[in-house]
């Protein structure tokens, strides 16, 4: 499916379907592609070709997951919904973009054989050029996709103080947190991982009350000096929570913009 984070395509891609962290997204190279359809067809005729279709096909499928949930909020359920309800062994997985290895794997040889058809000649000249094209694809995407501070991250960054900075809504991902340690030079209590500790895993199921008294309580305890709210992602959740949030005696807004506010969070008192 088309990355809804690609920096061309990527709000065209997003209207269609919800997007998800990064996580359910493998892209390939207009190379590799281009190269696995020309060796589809040279080779259409032939069983082992026709095999590698057919699981291609099928593990794309298979990658979109139980079911494939549309912006307006409709879903379409998909095989891997069967699958999952009633396979003891695949009900187990977690993640289903990933068997697009067995994609990649397949279309890898595709473009071989499409290389492999080459002229005596040219075989060589041509896996080098395939080669470079691959190289210059993925050289060319990161240029496009670099990690710029944010005006919230710039003004935190020259603030007094060491604390840590808390990014709201709490949504357990990672792109946040490298916002924090890239670009504000402070401290992040926010972290992803697949097996938490026990203490932290309840602390974050208080994150998600925010801005509840009990969630800025937890905050102070992890010495957070200033919380950035993601204005429309935080409106989604809760309508009211800048009312909420500014009735709070323990937080005051310090800064304002582009669709961010940063609250300063009084420091918890030392016994």
């Amino acid at each position: 499916m088309p990355n809804p984070f690609h920096p061309l395509w990527g709000d065209w891609a997003s209207q269609f379907y919800r997007a998800d962290a990064g996580e359910q997204y493998v892209a390939f190279g207009y190379t590799a592609m281009a190269l696995a359809l020309v060796g589809f067809w040279l080779g259409r005729r032939r069983r082992v070709v026709q095999a590698l279709a057919v699981l291609i096909v099928i593990n794309f499928v298979m990658t979109l997951g139980p079911e494939l949930r549309l912006n307006e909020g409709n879903s379409i359920p998909l095989p891997a919904k069967f699958l999952y309800a009633h396979a003891p062994v695949l009900g187990n997985i977690r993640t289903w973009a990933r068997m697009v290895l067995y994609l990649v794997l397949c279309a890898a040889l595709l473009a071989a054989l499409a290389l492999s058809r080459l002229p005596q000649r040219r075989y060589r000249v041509g896996w080098i050029v395939a080669a470079i094209l691959v190289l210059v694809e993925s050289v060319s995407v990161l240029t496009l996709s670099e990690i710029r501070p944010r005006p919230v991250d710039l003004w935190v960054r020259d603030q007094p103080g060491a604390g840590a900075v808390t990014h709201m809504p709490h949504d357990f991902g990672a792109p946040r947190e490298y916002y924090t340690l890239l670009f504000s030079d402070r401290p992040a209590n926010q972290g992803h991982g697949k097996f938490p500790p026990s203490l932290y895993r309840e602390g974050r199921n208080i994150f998600v009350r925010f801005p509840d008294e009990s969630s800025l309580r937890l905050m102070q305890r992890w010495q957070t000096d200033y919380i950035i709210v993601d204005e429309a992602a935080m409106a989604r959740q809760n309508p009211d929570w800048r009312a909420e949030l500014t009735a709070q005696p323990l937080v005051e807004q310090v800064y304002r913009e582009g669709g961010y506010s940063i609250f300063r969070l009084q420091r918890k008192e030392r016994q």
